[in-house]
């Protein structure tokens, strides 16, 4: 069994999800799900279906893994709400993020749920605290991501801090 980390960028319109092995830091997978459809839903199954999709991609990329073998160890989750301009934005995101702690933990019961605010992982990857979109997706492409957006290479950046964060012995 390999463990992973799975690690969320949460949005109010997307999710930015990214895997890495617990043991190496090494990247897996990282990409990007649209929570808010044109045909509805309710939000807590569009982000459910989104959780469940980082590790359905894992499997498809790595073929020979069974899912049971694919559940992470620890769960990562960047927390904007400090950030939100206004108590509407702030309780939008909030919103969002207790979907996402609540649906990693029903999932993953066993894995720990760490945050982390925006500019707490910037810097714990070596970066400023107000980098931009540009600056972080080319720090997860120099450590080998690939991400396919914005919100997919914030997650990668929230894998390698819970990776580090992990080696040290540190609960966030």
């Amino acid at each position: 069994m390999t463990a992973v980390i799975l690690a969320v960028d949460p949005g109010v319109h997307r999710l930015g999800l990214a895997t890495c092995r617990l043991d190496t830091g090494e990247p897996v997978w990282c990409g990007s799900e649209a929570i808010s459809r044109p045909n509805g839903g309710w939000r807590h199954q569009q982000i459910g279906h989104a959780l469940a999709g980082a590790t359905i991609c894992w499997t498809r990329d790595h073929l020979g893994y069974h899912a049971a073998d694919l559940e992470p160890a620890l769960v990562a989750v960047e927390d904007p709400t400090h950030a939100a301009r206004g108590k509407t934005a702030a309780a939008r995101w909030g919103a969002v993020l207790a979907l996402v702690e609540a649906e990693a933990r029903r999932r993953w019961p066993h894995a720990p749920v760490w945050t982390i605010s925006p500019p707490g992982w910037k810097k714990a990857v070596g970066l400023p605290g107000n980098a931009d979109t540009a600056a972080y997706t080319a720090h997860a492409e120099q450590h080998g991501w690939t991400p396919t957006d914005g919100d997919a290479a914030a997650a990668a950046c929230i894998a390698m801090w819970a990776h580090a964060t992990n080696l040290r012995g540190v609960a966030a």
